[in-house]
């Protein structure tokens, strides 16, 4: 499925008009208008089972206020946007607030009607100064764009835009233009005053250095210019995928259930786009109880799992801890009226929601104020066999097990059989590590003892079977708000079935060697961020994910055969196979394990024609077969002989192909210059003591070169010729682009101390690192690169 063309519109840069060419060429029925929410990126999604959004299957064009990157899911022909000189534009924004009929109840239109704030103020707040930089056009590449337009010159904009899209777009008068009297004189009055207008140049600077530097890119000839990074973009999404698929619901292991999913993702962002939104209003102290009562902070994906498992009819739903009735205009539109009951500890907050949320969402029709009841006591005496569907979303990670458990004894008496029970919770893992302190994906953390508090699935399904009910499953919540959590469906099998002598799964045994949070300087996340942030992915902390990235990238829209050498499982070539980048893999391994295991992870994704497994390094492979990539993992810096492994490289790319490393390209044998050995030393010296302990005897801070002979001894097969990695390839690669990616510091300054780190106490101890480490990388000093090299036509 693909889109013909997505536009976005920026606000006050003649979207209004834009719309109306395009809702003419279009038709109602082809055209989505999305203007949900603030147009700010959010990249940390992942896919859910719903089928509750509008189905994008016969809409061939978007227009409205979103972030180009909301809809990367989906294969898009153009991309266009419309800019405008940011000065003029917020000119224009400043009269449209003071004489149009906004909305009242914005604190910003407020206080500039009221003369409380100024236009310069205007130009300084953060939706205004950053409307193109931090919200509009967030972590998106311009290139992306096959067009983009210049207000001021409308009337071409549009005709290019038409030719590119084979319409005749007919000039048209402006729409929505600024309905103040004598407006051109105004904007010429204030742009004579020099000292306002420096100040506002000075608010807008980074605005007008973005917008000079992208606007009227793209011309007829330059049809779909953008789909590259567009299909980068969907790489690099179907990528962060792949690395959870294991977590997805059951249907969606299969990858063609991939694309009737997508709709959900994009409902899905924008309930993420509304609670960021939100949160910066409440940062901002720019808010009021209309706004506030408009924004749902809970992850829906627990509502749209309740729904798909389904709502009886005359169903009666008890929603435990419902704070300001967040989740009473989700579910109180699908019950009966009066069958919505809430439960809240804080009658403030019950009182809050049923004043605004209530009145402003039309909904008191539907909830009788009996229904909502004050007790943070997990009384329900009053409620015997009532309740089809009760629900406690986001409240145990504030409780511990005991809390849960009450809420079980007592919630039995109030359901009736088969009576679903659900509760947003975090799983930890069995054994000993539930009882540390737990490092999540998105780098917070959890804890057995306090909050957040995470429980054991032994735990739960012991708790359920003492109360009578059985826990059914647990689904996880997964965008980037409840990336821990999973929604526990527990199931009411009658007060009969209770067995109370059960006890609990004990506590395993501490490990005389606990389990350290990390291993080495690959096992944090934190680092992996770091570098992936070096090669423009970033946020991410997957393994590889920025070399991916690169690689995405440079597809037009995929290689056709790839080979990844000398591999061990070949996880990371998957990974490329199974977000389309490469279509099909030749992997060689030297070990049969590894590719047994590979086989099977290969199989488990739907690989399996996709992959041809070979026994070796590859290298001595004479046939004479070319590949579009040659991909090197972290593998290249343990070739014996560095040239023969890139002339074979060479050898069997194809003209235009494109040779992809990563990995470690420090001196050979590990000998390190002496300006990294004495900072990556003196920054070990600076370290808390008990940092410099391995099994109870301290380590000397003072890193010393181990004699080369010794190296080649000890581990032969440990980077006998890294260190001519990045000359050789600039020889046999010209033009070959390099981005070093540090390690000075992290991979040396830090080596033998990551099992002594705790991840919360110890965090600032790899922000030290990461900092000096990029000062080394610009002062010339690397342990680690990233390669990507292009064959010439010519050879």
């Amino acid at each position: 499925m693909s889109i013909e063309l997505l536009s976005v519109h920026v606000p006050k840069c003649g979207g209004i008009t834009l719309k109306s060419y395009l809702t003419d060429f279009y038709g109602p029925s082809q055209i989505l208008l999305d203007y949900v929410g603030t147009p700010c990126a959010s990249l940390q999604e992942e896919p859910h089972s719903v089928d509750k959004y509008v189905d994008l299957e016969n809409i061939k064009c978007i227009h409205g206020h979103f972030n180009l990157r909301k809809y990367e899911y989906y294969n898009v022909d153009f991309a266009t946007t419309c800019l405008r000189d940011p000065v003029l534009r917020l000119i224009s924004h400043y009269w449209h607030c003071i004489d149009n009929d906004n909305d009242l109840s914005s604190k910003m239109v407020q206080n500039l009607r009221s003369g409380e704030m100024s236009i310069i103020d205007l130009a300084r707040h953060p939706r205004v100064s950053g409307l193109y930089t931090q919200s509009t056009f967030l972590n998106v590449d311009m290139t992306a764009f096959d067009l983009i337009g210049d207000v001021d010159d409308f009337d071409a904009y549009a005709e290019r835009l038409g030719n590119m899209l084979g319409a005749c777009f007919t000039k048209r008068p402006a729409m929505n233009k600024n309905p103040v009297a004598n407006y051109e004189t105004l904007v010429g009055e204030l742009l004579s005053d020099q000292k306002m207008v420096a100040a506002i140049k000075d608010a807008l600077k980074d605005e007008i250095r973005f917008f000079e530097r992208h606007v009227g890119r793209g011309s007829i000839g330059s049809k779909s210019a953008g789909a590259p990074i567009r299909a980068a973009y969907r790489a690099e999404r179907l990528q962060k995928s792949a690395e959870s698929l294991h977590n997805w619901p059951p249907r969606l292991h299969q990858r063609a259930g991939l694309a009737q999913d997508l709709h959900s993702k994009i409902g899905q962002r924008d309930r993420f786009v509304r609670r960021h939104e939100m949160m910066q209003s409440l940062l901002d102290r720019d808010i009021t109880r209309f706004e506030m009562s408009s924004y749902d902070f809970a992850a829906g994906n627990e509502v749209d799992l309740i729904k798909v498992d389904g709502i009886p009819a005359n169903a009666r739903f008890l929603d435990i801890g419902a704070g300001v009735l967040r989740l009473l205009p989700e579910f109180a539109p699908a019950l009966e009226p009066g069958q919505y009951y809430a439960v809240e500890r804080n009658g403030r907050a019950l009182e809050w929601g049923w004043e605004n949320l209530a009145d402003n969402r039309q909904l008191r029709d539907l909830v009788s104020p009996q229904n909502l009841i004050e007790d943070g006591s997990f009384d329900f005496s009053w409620a015997e066999d009532s309740f089809d569907i009760a629900l406690a979303s986001f409240l145990f990670e504030n409780l511990p097990l005991p809390a849960l458990e009450r809420c079980l004894a007592n919630l039995g008496a109030a359901m009736k059989p088969g009576g679903r029970f659900y509760a947003s919770l975090i799983i930890a893992p069995e054994g000993e590590a539930a009882f540390r302190p737990l490092m999540r994906p998105d780098s917070s953390m959890t804890f057995h003892d306090r909050a957040p508090f995470h429980f054991r699935l032994s735990e739960l399904t012991t708790l359920a079977q003492r109360h009578g009910w059985t826990l059914e499953s647990c689904t996880p919540l997964t965008d980037s708000i409840s990336g821990h959590h999973e929604l526990a469906r527990f199931t009411f099998n009658g007060a009969e079935s209770a067995q109370e002598h059960v006890a609990l799964p004990a506590p395993a045994a501490p490990s005389s060697s606990p389990t350290p949070a990390f291993a080495n300087w690959w096992s944090s996340p934190r680092i992996w961020q770091h570098i992936n942030d070096m090669l423009g992915s970033p946020r991410s902390q997957a393994a590889s994910a920025g070399f991916h990235t690169l690689i995405a990238r440079s597809a037009k829209p995929s290689f056709k055969q790839a080979v990844s050498l000398d591999s061990e499982d070949g996880a990371q070539a998957l990974r490329l196979a199974l977000t389309g980048t490469v279509e099909h893999f030749d992997i060689w391994s030297q070990s049969e394990a590894g590719i047994e295991a590979g086989r099977a992870e290969a199989e488990r994704f739907g690989l399996s024609d996709k992959i041809s497994w070979n026994l070796g390094t590859g290298l001595s492979e004479e046939k004479r077969k070319t590949f579009d990539l040659v991909y090197w993992n972290n593998r290249l810096h343990m070739q014996p002989d560095v040239e023969v492994a890139l002339q074979w490289s060479l050898k069997h790319l194809r003209p235009g192909g494109l040779l992809a490393v990563d990995g470690y390209v420090g001196p050979s044998r590990f000998q390190y210059k002496d300006l990294v050995l004495a900072a990556a030393s003196r920054f070990r010296a600076m370290l808390p003591r008990q940092l410099l302990r391995v099994h109870g005897s301290e380590i000397s801070p003072e890193l010393q070169r181990v004699p080369e002979e010794a190296m080649r001894e000890k581990s032969p097969h440990l980077t006998p010729d890294s260190g001519r990695i990045l000359n050789l390839a600039a020889a046999m690669f010209p033009g070959a682009s390099v981005t070093p990616t540090g390690g000075c510091i992290y991979q040396l300054g830090l080596s033998g101390i990551y099992p002594n780190l705790d991840p919360i106490a110890d965090s600032w101890v790899v922000e030290a690192a990461l900092m000096l480490d990029r000062v080394l990388v610009e002062l010339g000093h690397t342990h680690y690169a990233t390669i990507l090299a292009t064959k010439p036509l010519s050879r």
